[in-house]
């Protein structure tokens, strides 16, 4: 399994679903692997056009591919 660290969203949903979507397709079709492990750093929703569709598509990794997430304290 690959592990991959994604930092820093800023509330930018458009750009992280490109890179999850990018992040699977490497996984599953280039390295014949299951979904990765996905580490969740930094700030969610600061600074950004959408931070509601950002952490309603963080949430769905809670019950998804093995995740980890650092603590949300503030939106």
């Amino acid at each position: 399994m690959i592990t991959v660290a994604i930092g820093d969203i800023h509330g930018n949903y458009d750009l992280l679903d490109r890179l999850l979507v990018e992040i699977n397709a490497y996984c599953i079709r280039e390295r014949g692997l299951g979904p990765p492990k996905l580490v969740f750093l930094g700030d969610y929703v600061d600074r950004g056009p959408d931070s509601r569709r950002v952490i309603r598509r963080v949430r769905l990794y809670r019950s998804g591919p093995p995740s980890v997430f650092a603590e949300i304290t503030r939106i």
